[in-house]
């Protein structure tokens, strides 16, 4: 069972920012700029005006944890928002990077720095064992792998176009997402599971031509959707799961909805009514916890 979740960016204003010819790259500096003009894109590790309570968390683990913000009905068609069962990974991830030849070898360096220490945090937060490698090789993701590529537009065609040819079985949204010109998105994940929902490899792509902060939001929330926290919601908040791009980094709130996916009194395959009479003890615990250092500190 395969499912998908886009981080989305507002296309109709990306699409109208700047002359028509200007280059994507161009494009998605100007909308960073427009978005952080308006108070968006902030990189609040724990916002005084968004406090986190329990009852708040519960809250926001249902709509993150138990819907898929991209996947298929019972009829394969796509389809958004569908309840699903709880999903996370079982035992140690293998993380590799992959750039395509478009990205530069000081990025890909500054790529590799981010990814490792970004894993570091996750594996602290949710208890997974992380191994970050770069591999030069393009390749399906195994079991236990997420695999994250760096991809420009003919990368992402030429991609698209191997997996299909290559029998990977990619979804039909994946190919899409990798065809499309301009892309509908910034940045994606593509999650497999298995039949006893086990989180068993995951896909990432990441548009080589974003920058800076863009960049460094794609890369805290695919791997944090890859680790089971799949939807989008208005309602949630303060979070990287909302489309309105209110924060671009992972919040605290974010690293307590984590804690409490992997939390042992929760199981794959828990449905939102089983796991709710567990989550207020559940939060109360990751709310124990030792809080993580702030990033921007």
């Amino acid at each position: 069972m395969t499912r998908s979740a886009f981080r989305r960016l507002p296309l109709a204003l990306l699409l109208g920012l700047g002359a028509c010819a200007a280059p994507l790259e161009t494009h998605y500096r100007e909308l960073g700029n427009l978005l952080s003009s308006t108070n968006r894109m902030r990189v609040d590790h724990d916002p005084a005006d968004a406090p986190v309570t329990r009852d708040g968390l519960v809250e926001d683990f249902t709509r993150v944890v138990f819907f898929t913000e991209h996947g298929t009905d019972a009829e394969g068609r796509p389809a958004d928002h569908l309840p699903i069962a709880l999903q996370r990974w079982p035992g140690p991830v293998t993380l590799n990077v992959t750039h395509g030849d478009s990205t530069s070898p000081d990025q890909r360096a500054t790529d590799l720095e981010q990814i490792r220490a970004f894993a570091a945090r996750l594996s602290r937060i949710s208890g997974v064992p992380i191994t970050v490698s770069r591999v030069d090789r393009p390749g399906a993701p195994r079991r236990g792998e997420m695999r994250v590529y760096f991809a420009d537009r003919e990368e992402r065609t030429w991609l698209a176009d191997w997996m299909v040819e290559g029998g990977v079985r990619p979804t039909a949204r994946t190919v899409e997402a990798l065809r499309a010109d301009p892309p509908p998105q910034i940045c994606f994940v593509s999650p497999g599971s298995d039949g006893q929902d086990n989180i068993t490899r995951a896909l990432v792509v990441i548009n080589t031509e974003t920058r800076d902060l863009m960049r460094l939001a794609c890369i805290h929330e695919e791997l944090t959707q890859a680790m089971g926290l799949y939807n989008d919601d208005d309602a949630v908040r303060p979070s990287i799961f909302n489309d309105d791009q209110e924060f671009a980094l992972l919040t605290r709130h974010d690293e307590l909805l984590l804690a409490m996916l992997y939390d042992p009194a929760l199981t794959p395959g828990m449905t939102a009514a089983e796991a709710r009479p567990l989550l207020p003890a559940a939060a109360d615990r990751a709310l124990a916890l030792p809080r993580q250092p702030d990033p921007g500190s």
